[in-house]
């Protein structure tokens, strides 16, 4: 995954991040944790265990065939109308 930040002032930032990381069992369940914290902070009464095993199981099986099959995807591409960018590729 490339993360490409352009600041109106000149400033330009690259971020790289592994994709294998991403949809590895390990980094799918970190990311289940860490999501499930944040909407318990937000909303705890709304939020029951939303990310159980099977649903991050699915969640990275389908996360590994979007990675097959779409190398280089385009997710955001947003622009500012002051002149700053941010682009996220899969």
């Amino acid at each position: 995954m490339r993360i490409q930040i352009r600041e109106r002032d000149g400033v330009h930032l690259t971020l790289l991040f592994p994709t294998g990381v991403a949809a590895s069992l390990l980094g799918s369940r970190l990311a289940g944790k860490l999501i499930q914290k944040a909407l318990e902070e937000k909303c705890p009464k709304e939020v029951g265990a939303v990310f159980s095993e099977s649903v991050i199981r699915k969640a990275q099986k389908e996360l590994k065939k979007c990675l097959k099959d779409s190398r280089h995807l385009t997710l955001v591409e947003v622009e500012s109308a002051g002149g700053d960018y941010v682009k996220v590729i899969l």
